[in-house]
């Protein structure tokens, strides 16, 4: 009796309690996402710094952006040939 009585009582209610128990879920699941998702931009960021200012050596990325490392090193290779032929060649370089 106890049990029809809360239903009675609350049924009302429920309804909102379900929509902010969902949209508070729905929030957080988001902001997680999202700075998740920003991790990898600091990271490719972090990638492209990389390219210019340590000569010689290679980017490393996280595994998931394996395919963004392999081209950014190719790009570096590039750059550096391109920087060696200049220097070869005696034109000047900014």
């Amino acid at each position: 009796m106890k049990l029809v009585a809360f239903g009675k009582k609350y049924s009302a209610t429920m309804p909102f309690y379900t929509c902010s128990s969902l949209s508070s879920f729905h929030t957080d699941f988001l902001r997680f996402s999202l700075s998740w998702f920003a991790k990898y931009f600091d990271e490719i960021s972090a990638g492209i710094d990389q390219l210019v200012d340590k000569p010689g050596s290679d980017i490393i990325l996280s595994p998931e952006l394996a395919h963004i490392e392999t081209k950014l090193n190719k790009i570096k290779g590039t750059l550096e040939r391109t920087k060696m032929g200049c220097a070869g060649s005696g034109a000047t370089q900014e």
